[in-house]
């Protein structure tokens, strides 16, 4: 299957994982997946696709287990209207393509931004999900603590990223996507990798993510 974002980049292939398809009430969401046996989705990050988790879904294959990693409305290769984002929106697409696989109960896995996802789903509908991991984010029940505050310095981006105008044009513009790619990775990307993902993850989207995705 080949296929291209709105802006032009080609999506890139990983041996054995599967591209398709689930039609939603209000467009087609793009799901990458791999393997076959109980089902984990996976949430992707800020601004990023179902390629983040491009060296997991092998490893969960091999497992024995199926790993679906859906572009969410915003991201990557999905075509759903960007408008409709609202704080509980990509929560209830996730619900319709659990009912659009005929998907009772599914392992979950979140990072990033879409953990806010992730807590409306089990904290929603928590039959649907038997366990949940998150990553890179606080548990909702932990209390503030001044100790916290020299680690906010970390989070400058976000405010950045949430001011309209501002945060497209600096995603756009790919200078500041690779430095959060580069300085925010366990290991640099390779150029080829980071390169083609600047104009496209998250550029139109950014400051409606951040302001909708939180409470409206």
């Amino acid at each position: 299957m080949t296929t291209t974002t709105s802006c032009g980049v080609d999506m890139p292939l990983v041996p054995g994982v599967d591209h398709w398809f689930a039609q939603l009430p209000d467009g087609r969401m793009h799901v990458a997946s791999m393997g076959s046996g109980p089902p984990i989705l996976l949430l992707s990050g800020f601004a990023q696709t179902w390629w983040e988790w491009r060296d997991l879904m092998p490893a969960l294959a091999a497992a024995g287990y199926w790993a679906i990693a859906p572009d969410l409305r915003g991201e990557g290769w999905s075509e759903l209207p960007q408008d409709a984002i609202s704080r509980t929106r990509r929560a209830e697409d996730v619900i319709a393509l659990l009912d659009t696989l005929d998907l009772a109960r599914v392992r979950l896995v979140s990072h990033d931004m879409n953990a806010v996802t992730a807590f409306q789903l089990t904290l929603g509908t928590p039959d649907r999900f038997a366990a949940q991991v998150m990553l890179a984010v606080p548990p909702p029940q932990m209390r503030f603590s001044s100790d916290m505050i020299p680690g906010m310095r970390h989070l400058w981006h976000q405010e950045v990223l949430a001011i309209p105008g501002l945060g497209p044009a600096l995603l756009r513009a790919g200078g500041l996507p690779r430095w959060l790619l580069s300085h925010f990775a366990a290991q640099p990307l390779d150029p080829e990798v980071s390169a083609p993902m600047s104009p496209c993850s998250g550029t139109r989207t950014s400051p409606a993510l951040l302001h909708r995705s939180v409470g409206e």
